[in-house]
């Protein structure tokens, strides 16, 4: 998912899952800011969801068929 997160949201991206500081640090750093974070991730939440199962159902079949 991190691919297709917007610049403006990179602050909030782990690059060390294994690091708890990391991972704290990138907690606080939503707390501190919801209200912009949330204005922020609201187009990206909308485009991912349009990726319903159906709709990635389709994309696989899609490619499957134009393959063959």
């Amino acid at each position: 998912m991190a691919e297709h997160y917007p610049p403006e949201l990179g602050e909030l991206l782990v690059d060390d899952p294994n690091e708890p500081e990391e991972l704290r640090a990138r907690l606080l750093t939503w707390r501190r800011d919801m209200e912009r974070f949330r204005s922020a991730i609201q187009p990206l939440s909308t485009a991912l969801g349009r990726h319903t199962w159906d709709a990635m159902a389709k994309e696989i079949a899609d490619l499957v068929s134009e393959r063959s």
